[in-house]
């Protein structure tokens, strides 16, 4: 096993679930009050793992937009989503 944590990964996920990700990380981990509740180095993963999903979005030609478009393109990522199987549903 190779635990080189400094190791870069790769994740296969589908740009829809990238979206409502760079949402939740965005708009619920990163700010307060929720993240009162994180120590300092969870509160840096969320971060980081936002900066990334950043990262991809432009690299996808996924750029910002005014707030409505934003606001549409996440809510089809969600209902898209909605369709996707999930182990840990009920």
């Amino acid at each position: 096993m190779n635990e080189n944590l400094a190791q870069s990964t790769s994740l296969e996920i589908t740009l829809a679930h990238l979206l409502v990700l760079r949402e939740l990380a965005s708009d619920k981990l990163a700010g307060t009050p929720l993240n009162l509740n994180f120590s300092e180095i969870e509160k840096k993963a969320i971060w980081i793992l936002e900066d990334v999903i950043d990262q991809k979005l432009m690299d996808l030609k996924i750029e910002s937009r005014p707030a409505k478009d934003w606001d549409e393109l996440t809510s089809r990522a969600a209902k898209h989503l909605e369709t996707q199987p999930c182990d840990f549903l009920p």
